[in-house]
């Protein structure tokens, strides 16, 4: 009995192993041609941003300043830590 599903189970994964094997309709590739040189792409890139064509570095974001010491922010979480419903 065992034989039995293990044969179903391999003619099903083999089946469906030859379907997706098959693969589909794609459409014939083509070349691609470029509309612009890379000189253009730089220099479009130096009239919008003149330091990122400087470098290959992205901008770095500024962090901004905190609002609270840590030990405000340690308070406050406390005090928040109180207020919560801790079970009966």
């Amino acid at each position: 009995m065992h034989i039995k599903h293990i044969a179903i189970a391999a003619t099903l994964a083999v089946t469906a192993g030859a379907a997706f094997a098959e693969g589909g309709v794609y459409p014939p590739e083509t070349a691609f041609v470029s509309t612009t040189t890379r000189a253009a792409v730089i220099e479009q890139i130096r009239a919008n941003d003149p330091n990122m064509a400087r470098t290959n570095a992205y901008p770095v974001a500024v962090q901004p300043a905190p609002s609270m010491s840590k030990h405000e922010n340690a308070m406050q979480l406390q005090a928040a830590d109180k207020q919560l419903y801790q079970g009966a």
